[in-house]
């Protein structure tokens, strides 16, 4: 018997998205495996397809321009789809625990007597946020409760799993699934690519390439980054070149990198479609950010191969599993000491390249992936 699972995601390719990515290419590596799961995405993106394709993608977006307000019309909308198309689907598939899409979703559901998941992939859930002033602490404790009532959770980290059990959510309503990343599309990096890659991207093929790739701001890092590089470039014996690729939320480019000689070794991608190329092409990925779930950006850089570093946080110890690779959020110094390390010594480069591979294509395969969430909605 066929399961007909319908997927609420605010965002979807084409627009860019970590979750919206990784839903689509579960759906796809699903849909590869097995013709018993169809799916519906209903998303604001303008990306509607034919009744028989699959997933099949709706459009319930509203162009307004305020982004608060459009989260909201966009539940408000799901609800009332849902409540109309009722014999469409058997269960719902909400792809994130923010209230403006996982409220709609599971009452739609309770409504309709069919079940609700929620797949939680940041920190909703964690009540213990610091610097939250008491308003905006009674507005989280009240969405928790509110998006407490699903039927299941799936849980992308061991953190997100600490954290709904830590809410009241019962072990056997929690489903470890986590991020995947596709093997296929990201291979393990070798001299030959790497050559190659670099003279396409102009960039110089006897520095060692340090690589950051996400949202330029001071959640992720980015201010930290700068700094710990800064130093490194003063003191290191070998030349490196510190490659940004992602969009530059705050002007840190323009206003801190041109406007100073001593970030001559920063290059600016900007935002970039082939970034299993540009993890061909380097030597050390980092990620330096202050809050994440299961990067998806720090599994394609150990599953190509590129030794990897990263905050002590959320789904990031999953992944490094190393303390050695493990700095805290804003240890601008232990960052600088790691780096160090990997620049100068190529052997050490080369084992933590290794060991970061071998451990993420087994684990984090999107294969593996898909074939849980299969035995997941053939269970319900």
């Amino acid at each position: 018997m066929n399961k007909r699972v319908l997927v609420v995601t605010l965002k979807y390719p084409p627009v860019y998205s970590g979750y919206g990515n990784q839903i689509s290419s579960v759906m796809e590596e699903v849909l590869s495996i097995t013709d018993s799961i169809n799916f519906t995405v209903l998303t604001t993106n303008n990306c509607n397809t034919t009744q028989n394709t699959q997933p099949r993608v709706i459009n319930l977006g509203i162009s307004i321009k305020n982004q608060l307000l459009s989260s909201f019309f966009f539940g408000v909308h799901v609800f009332f789809w849902a409540i109309l198309h009722k014999n469409t689907f058997d269960s719902i598939h909400c792809i994130s625990a923010h209230g403006h899409t996982a409220i709609p979703c599971i009452y739609a559901g309770k409504l309709l007597k069919k079940s609700t998941y929620i797949k939680v992939t940041q920190a909703e859930f964690r009540k213990t946020i610091k610097k939250l002033s008491w308003l905006h602490k009674l507005i989280r404790n009240f969405r928790i409760r509110l998006t407490s009532k699903a039927d299941y959770y799936i849980a992308i980290s061991k953190q997100i799993e600490s954290d709904l059990q830590a809410v009241g959510i019962n072990q056997e309503q929690i489903v470890k699934i986590p991020n995947g990343v596709n093997t296929k599309t990201y291979t393990k990096r070798n001299v030959n690519d790497s050559s190659n890659v670099r003279k396409r991207f102009g960039l110089d093929n006897n520095l060692i390439i340090l690589l950051y790739a996400g949202a330029l701001n001071r959640r992720k890092g980015t201010y930290d980054l700068l700094e710990a590089t800064r130093r490194l470039s003063k003191k290191s014996l070998r030349d490196f070149t510190l490659v940004l690729c992602g969009p530059d939320h705050e002007n840190i480019i323009e206003t801190i990198v041109n406007n100073n000689t001593e970030y001559s070794f920063v290059k600016y991608l900007g935002r970039v479609d082939n970034m299993s190329e540009i993890y061909k092409a380097s030597d050390v990925f980092v990620l330096p950010s202050y809050s994440e779930g299961l990067p998806n950006v720090l599994l394609e850089a150990t599953v190509s191969g590129v030794a990897s570093i990263g905050s002590q946080i959320g789904g990031v110890t999953d992944i490094l599993k190393s303390t050695s690779l493990l700095f805290h959020p804003g240890d601008i110094e232990k960052m600088e000491t790691l780096l160090d390390r990997l620049i100068s010594d190529d052997k050490y480069r080369q084992y933590i390249a290794d060991t970061c591979y071998t451990e993420s294509s087994k684990e984090f395969s999107l294969e593996n992936v898909a074939r849980s969430y299969i035995k997941f909605y053939q269970s319900i």
